[in-house]
């Protein structure tokens, strides 16, 4: 019964604040337990996705470029994820070096239910939304800070993180990167990218390569 109620309370609080925010409901992608919230500005798209059980919710806060996205395909390549930067706003500290860290025990209280009743729980969980998940997304129109968090990825740590080999070039256009910088980048993803690598992600690489490595000579 707890749980049918934490889905109704605070998971409709959370659909109205983003709601009332410019966010809208991305209904291709959400699912029962799995919710999107997407806010377009521009070349930038902003989202926040909810995912819950009766026992515990996370929240992910992600990044797009949409301009990226568009140039990648105009080249026939389109990653298997979308997103350039992003993860749970919890690690949002430790990844990305802003905001404030949670203890443990604060995280556990804040994503397990049986600790707070929902209305509690929604308001621990926009004071977080106010303190860490916007003012990081804010910072994601800096398009050089893009480039660093995108780059610093190490993308044999997690198969997603390949992806990160195709955005690299186009943020670093945009960011005014030297073409210096970005063949050694080449270079680096070449010796990363093996045949074989999650999401067929070496044949796009080589695509990308093949294509724009000679603009930067």
């Amino acid at each position: 019964m707890r749980g049918v109620i934490y889905t109704e309370v605070f998971v409709k609080k959370v659909y109205e604040k983003l709601t009332n925010e410019g966010f809208d409901t991305d209904t291709k992608r959400s699912c029962i337990n799995f919710m999107f919230f997407t806010k377009t500005e521009g070349e930038h798209q902003f989202e926040i996705g909810l995912r819950y059980t009766r026992n515990r919710f996370t929240t992910y806060v992600n990044y797009r470029n949409l301009l990226v996205l568009e140039q990648l395909k105009a080249l026939g390549i389109s990653p298997f994820h979308s997103e350039l930067i992003g993860c749970t706003f919890s690690e949002i500290p430790d990844k990305y070096s802003f905001g404030r860290r949670l203890t443990p025990e604060e995280l556990r209280k804040h994503t397990m239910i049986r600790y707070k009743e929902p209305e509690e729980l929604f308001e621990e969980w926009e004071e977080y939304y106010k303190t860490i998940m916007i003012p990081f997304l804010n910072e994601c129109y800096d398009i050089k800070k893009v480039y660093n968090w995108v780059v610093q990825e190490n993308i044999e740590t997690k198969p997603y993180l390949y992806d990160q080999c195709l955005f690299f070039y186009f943020v670093g256009k945009m960011a005014n990167i030297s073409n210096e910088e970005l063949k050694k980048l080449f270079d680096t993803y070449s010796e990363r990218v093996k045949e074989g690598a999650p999401y067929n992600s070496y044949e796009k690489f080589l695509l990308l390569k093949n294509k724009v490595l000679k603009e930067l000579k």
